[in-house]
């Protein structure tokens, strides 16, 4: 009897098959009304990642280093001074990183001539076309097929300073 009443406890303490099923169609069903509240975040990534990326060149020129400021042996004035706003060419430079960030967002840039190369000077300031900028470089970042807006940044004349929009 001891036996018997050991053994029909033991068959109650478990989930059956049916409840186990019920449970995995109740998580996927949550996690994808859940899906839909996260932000989508990718343009606003592709913006600062291209900024980093204009402001590094800017520095690259400058010969600033943030690691040995003032030592003119880490100056790098004549290489990699200039930046091509071109996707596909970003897109490279995104999966070169070692983060692999993928650059998804599509790039135009305001009073393009076909060259959508920016250079820096040695005073950090911004060349287009061949000409120092005298007026605003817009940026404008769109995610095709996204409800999403686009967003958009300048890069100032002579300064070369970025302003977001």
């Amino acid at each position: 009897m001891k036996n018997l009443m050991f053994n029909s406890k033991l068959s109650r303490s478990g989930f059956t098959l049916i409840e186990l099923v019920f449970v995995i169609v109740l998580i996927g069903i949550l996690t994808s009304v859940a899906s839909n509240f996260i932000p989508d975040n990718r343009l606003l990534n592709d913006v600062n990642f291209l900024t980093m990326k204009i402001k590094q060149k800017q520095r690259n020129a400058i010969g600033y280093s943030t690691y040995h400021f003032g030592n003119p042996s880490y100056w790098n004035y004549s290489k990699n001074n200039c930046i091509d706003l071109d996707t596909t060419n970003i897109k490279k430079i995104a999966l070169n990183e070692k983060k692999s960030f993928k650059f998804s967002s599509s790039i135009t840039v305001n009073g393009d001539d076909g060259n959508s190369t920016v250079c820096f000077d040695e005073y950090g300031r911004a060349f287009h076309s061949g000409h120092i900028l005298h007026n605003e470089l817009d940026i404008n970042l769109s995610i095709p097929g996204s409800k999403q807006q686009s967003k958009s940044f300048s890069i100032m004349p002579v300064s070369g300073f970025i302003v977001l929009h």
